[in-house]
């Protein structure tokens, strides 16, 4: 995971949130605990990420985005915009809380999104 003051990758960012996903994926909320709670993405309790909870702890531990440079920003959209086209949708949220959605389906999208970006 990266920190404030440095610039992760959108590679980085990717990866990352590929194992978080790995480890656990919920739907409906972008993180839960070990107690299945709502939680921010980025809190040490944080056992399970939706897509975008799990993209955006990638991208820093700290959740001020005012801490992070816009290079860093960039390369969130970035990894974003992978994962979308990826995924063949517009709206990652919705994608990754639709009905009968899996993990293993989030994880290969993750996959064609690494590929994407090692073109």
């Amino acid at each position: 995971m990266g920190g404030a003051g440095r610039t992760v990758t959108a590679k980085q960012i990717l990866f990352g949130a590929r194992e978080l996903v790995h480890e656990g994926w919920c739907q409906g909320v972008d993180a839960r605990d070990a107690r299945g709670q709502r939680c921010a993405p980025w809190n040490r309790d944080a056992r399970r990420w939706s897509v975008l909870g799990a993209l955006v702890a990638s991208e820093g531990e700290d959740p001020d985005v005012r801490a992070h440079s816009s290079a860093s920003v960039a390369e969130l959209g970035h990894a974003v915009a992978l994962l979308a086209e990826a995924a063949g949708t517009r709206t990652l949220q919705a994608w990754n809380d639709e009905p009968g959605r899996t993990r293993d389906e989030v994880l290969v999208a993750f996959d064609r999104a690494l590929a994407l970006l090692l073109r």
